[in-house]
């Protein structure tokens, strides 16, 4: 007689074969005469809340003023977005995930920039969410660097991305191609730093979580590879202020807040309205 954990495991692999049975007869079954599998092409509220932040970088306000001409397809991106909200107001990066923190501050920041009010339940859900997640200092660095082009997050608290780093052979080849499509154009505008501004007063201060550093966590202990590679981080920044391929831009007058500035003029929010 075998023993309890032969029997438990001979039942996992007679599930997995079944569910692997299951999948393949699934895929197979909707598949086209032609060979090709065709969907719907779906992802999370990321997507939408992308778009918004891009059509800020398109078309920067005016005197302060943001009035994009795409108003009413950022209007639908906002009610797709809040479509997905979770009950505990974050939003998550899977189906019937929970709530992931890049994601809600991408959510917040596009939904603010639509015009939702500081004091909308929904923007409020959000933010009392991604403070219990821990604060804006907690997202992840893709969320940062985009921030950072918008004075929106201390951009020497972003990852350096050296263009130049093509240029160690084939290594940008053990990066998956989805995460090259992001690295490789993201590192040209690192470089380049162009900035672009925000609708008057627009901040996500209210994020900031008091006590979180800003500067990335090194919880390896100082001989460690995650050391080395804060270390040699902070030498790519330096580097990049001192030669010039990254400006000093001007502080905030906010001593508290530890953001870099955009000039902006005041200006009314605009109210976003959910049908």
């Amino acid at each position: 007689m075998s023993s309890p954990s032969l029997q438990v495991a001979d039942a996992l692999v007679l599930a997995c074969a079944r569910a692997a049975r299951r999948a393949a007869g699934y895929l197979l079954g909707i598949q086209s005469e032609q060979g090709y599998w065709w969907a719907d092409l779906t992802a999370d509220t990321t997507l939408e809340s992308d778009f918004i932040l891009l059509e800020l970088w398109r078309n920067p306000p005016q005197d302060g003023v943001w009035n994009p001409p795409t108003r009413p397809l950022i209007d639908k991106a906002v009610q797709s977005i809040l479509d997905r909200q979770l009950p505990d107001g974050g939003f998550n990066i899977y189906a019937e995930g929970p709530s992931e923190i890049s994601a809600t501050v991408k959510a917040y920041t596009a939904l603010k920039l639509a015009g939702l009010d500081y004091d909308d339940p929904n923007l409020t859900r959000a933010r009392e969410r991604i403070l219990a997640l821990g604060g804006l200092q907690r997202a992840n660095s893709y969320v940062k660097v985009n921030l950072s082009l918008f004075g929106l997050y201390p951009r020497e608290h972003t990852p350096s991305i050296p263009p130049e780093f093509m240029l160690l052979g084939n290594f940008i080849y053990e990066m998956s191609s989805w995460t090259r499509a992001i690295v490789i154009p993201l590192s040209i505008v690192h470089a380049m730093n162009p900035r672009r501004p925000v609708p008057a007063g627009f901040t996500l201060n209210e994020l900031i979580k008091p006590g979180v550093p800003f500067e990335f966590p090194n919880d390896e202990g100082f001989f460690s590879w995650r050391n080395a590679f804060l270390k040699g981080d902070k030498v790519l920044n330096s580097w990049n202020v001192t030669c010039g391929a990254v400006s000093a831009p001007r502080r905030s007058k906010k001593p508290s807040s530890g953001f870099w500035s955009v000039p902006a003029t005041p200006t009314a929010s605009r109210r976003f309205i959910r049908p």
